[in-house]
């Protein structure tokens, strides 16, 4: 679960919320598609000695996950005269089951109290 920023709100930082949306861009800042680049081992138009980009770097398609976003925090260089930032306040809800890699049966990690 990701949290909103309210201790940001507290200490009078200057933030901006994550985006939703966002372009990816070629060498020469022009936008690409997913489709376009992403085509495997043949050419595509970013040209024949580029490797395909990975589908990470465009926005998800997953509505949940687009509206997590928005609870995410960039902060930028000028707004607080600090490095550039980006930031996710995240709360452990459940367990997950993890495989060991010995054996791979089905391994639970709890965290202590």
């Amino acid at each position: 679960e990701i949290l909103p920023p309210t201790k940001l709100d507290q200490a009078g930082i200057i933030y901006r919320p994550g985006l939703q949306h966002w372009m990816v861009l070629d060498d020469d800042l022009n936008e690409v598609t997913c489709e376009e680049v992403t085509c495997g081992p043949k050419k595509n138009r970013l040209g024949k000695n580029k490797a395909p980009l990975p589908k990470s770097l465009w926005p998800p398609e997953q509505k949940r996950i687009q509206e997590d976003l928005t609870r995410c925090v960039r902060m930028v260089p000028h707004d607080n005269d600090t490095g550039g930032f980006f930031i996710a306040v995240l709360r452990k809800i459940r367990n997950f089951p993890m495989s060991s890699k010995q054996n791979g049966n089905p391994l639970v990690v709890t965290p202590k109290a």
